[in-house]
């Protein structure tokens, strides 16, 4: 199992991967929000974070501040264009409700 690694103020973690429900940039940070409820700031922003994320096909960007992980979505809202994930967080998205289908779509197939 791959692990990504993470730097903070004063930490290196490792995270697995799958473990991360969303991404959201705040400011010239990243706040990774895991699925056991941590958050982890990492000291770098979301357009850095998402390269580092790039070989993992289920990691998906939705708007200029969010990346999800397709694993845990499990409604899109078509005319609030929000996208719901497994604990309820609601997500706003910002790319075109046919492509982010077609993503979604693309990803179970692969999985299956």
């Amino acid at each position: 199992m791959k692990k990504l690694m993470i730097k903070t103020k004063g930490k290196t973690y490792y995270i697995d991967v799958n473990r991360i429900l969303y991404c959201q940039a705040s400011s010239s940070y990243a706040c990774i929000y895991l699925v056991d409820g941590e958050v982890i700031t990492a000291s770098f922003n979301l357009s850095n974070l998402q390269n580092k994320l790039q070989d993992w096909i289920f990691m998906h960007r939705v708007s200029r501040s969010h990346v999800v992980n397709l694993r845990y979505v499990s409604c899109i809202h078509h005319s609030e264009k929000i996208v719901e994930l497994n604990n309820g967080k609601k997500i706003p998205f910002t790319s075109t409700l046919k492509e982010l289908e077609a993503t979604l779509l693309g990803f179970a197939q692969s999985i299956v």
